[in-house]
């Protein structure tokens, strides 16, 4: 789904996990609603239905990612 904004909105879904290790769960959780900002990598490939390839993955665009998926870097 692309929002007004450009971003995209998925949810997380799992096809299968460590159900001994609730730490699993805790990290990646079903149902969770991930939003990917306008040109941001998986939104870039999701647009176009081609890979994309990011040469670097420096601080910045690290700390991008991570704050679009509310973690730490």
């Amino acid at each position: 789904m692309t929002a007004p904004d450009g971003s995209h909105l998925l949810r997380r879904l799992a096809v299968a996990y460590d159900d001994g290790d609730p730490a699993w769960d805790a990290a990646f959780p079903t149902g969770e609603i991930l939003r990917y900002p306008a040109g941001h990598p998986y939104t870039r490939c999701m647009d176009s239905g081609a890979p994309v390839l990011e040469a670097t993955l420096g601080d910045d665009l690290a700390t991008q990612i991570a704050a679009s998926w509310m973690r730490r870097r």
